[in-house]
């Protein structure tokens, strides 16, 4: 009998510690986590109210950044697009420690030094940072600092470019193109000894806008069977030489260029035949006094070159460059309506001729 009540006893015992134990888990289930007191709880968001960015991914900066000369021509590629770092470059040095072509776009040639030559190139954009002072320069005397070949739609800004030596030693350009198209220079300082501030052969499309061409040895611009070049708001000054415009079976447009203390031997080409078909035309062009003096007697044989009304001549009038006839007093000949009359005649015969060349440019293949 006594067995019967111990072993009913346990069993009542462990029948109460189960009953117990389930409470338990049952309460620390359904128990809420403390939080600390001051902080507010919050359900953790479900995927759909995760926060969404509207701003779509910022592409990164194609611009190449360079601040050496060797970093410079390496960088050189079509489309591609590269500012300097102010400073000086010097080319030259460069080119001498290397040992071969820098690239498949940029090659080396040599006359008394070594010369870069940017050949097949297209899309090509080279600017200064515009705060600074950025120069390109080279050493050798035979060679341009900088020149392209075969190369179309580049642009270039923003920097100076010249010869270390003195000025009257160069027999190289500051800058050249050849077989080229759709070229842009604005704001450029293109110093002498060069030569020219820009040499160009067959090309298409020379365009210089605010730009400064200075102390070159030979003259302004050298053009060769060229079309389309115009040259606007630019400081042309104190060059020297042979004919400040050396132009070739070429038309060129001076569009608010400035003129002053240049000296040569002529101010517009002195080569004339049948077979060099060249014209220039001026519009708000202003000119120092040799410059004045120089036009007013050249184009006495001349008939090729256009000078607008608004021009202006230190120490002359517009009417006393455009006069040709050596009797100013016959009163059959009135000077201003002619040459008046000329001038509107030329420009439309320089319009005709520029358009047309340049559709005879852009139709034939290079």
């Amino acid at each position: 009998m006594n067995n019967y009540l111990r072993i009913g006893s346990l069993a009542l015992v462990l029948i109460l510690l189960m009953t117990l134990a389930g409470c338990g888990a049952v309460s620390s289930k359904n128990e809420t986590p403390k939080v600390p007191s001051g902080e507010a709880s919050s359900p953790a968001p479900t995927p759909s109210e995760a926060p969404v960015s509207s701003e779509e991914p910022t592409p990164a900066d194609e611009t190449i950044h360079v601040s050496t000369a060797g970093e410079f021509l390496e960088a050189i590629a079509p489309g591609a697009v590269i500012e300097l770092a102010p400073g000086v470059y010097n080319l030259t040095e460069y080119l001498h420690e290397s040992s071969g072509n820098i690239s498949g776009y940029v090659t080396r040639s040599f006359t008394d030094g070594w010369q870069a030559d940017v050949h097949d190139v297209s899309g090509l954009a080279i600017r200064g940072e515009k705060d600074g002072n950025v120069e390109i320069v080279a050493e050798p005397r035979y060679s341009d600092v900088l020149c392209f070949q075969d190369c179309s739609d580049i642009e270039i800004e923003n920097i100076i470019f010249g010869h270390t030596i003195e000025q009257g030693n160069c027999q190289g350009a500051v800058l050249e193109f050849d077989n080229c198209g759709s070229i842009r220079l604005d704001g450029l300082d293109l110093y002498g000894c060069g030569t020219y501030g820009v040499a160009a052969d067959n090309t298409v499309g020379l365009t210089l806008k605010d730009c400064i061409i200075r102390d070159c040895s030979y003259g302004i611009i050298d053009l060769s069977s060229c079309s389309d070049a115009v040259l606007e708001g630019c400081s042309i000054k104190n060059n020297s030489g042979f004919d400040m415009l050396s132009l070739s079976n070429s038309s060129v447009l001076f569009r608010g260029c400035d003129f002053s203390g240049d000296e040569g031997d002529s101010f517009l080409p002195s080569y004339f035949s049948s077979e060099n078909k060249s014209s220039a035309r001026f519009e708000d062009c202003s000119f120092g006094a040799w410059e004045s003096q120089r036009l007013k007697e050249e184009l006495k044989s001349s008939e090729s070159y256009v000078f607008d009304e608004d021009c202006r001549f230190e120490g002359y009038s517009w009417s006393d460059i455009m006069e040709h006839s050596d009797d100013p007093e016959d009163p059959e000949n009135d000077f201003e309506r002619v040459a008046l009359d000329t001038t509107h005649l030329k420009v439309a015969s320089f319009d005709t001729k520029v358009l047309t060349e340049s559709a005879n440019k852009k139709s034939s293949p290079k």
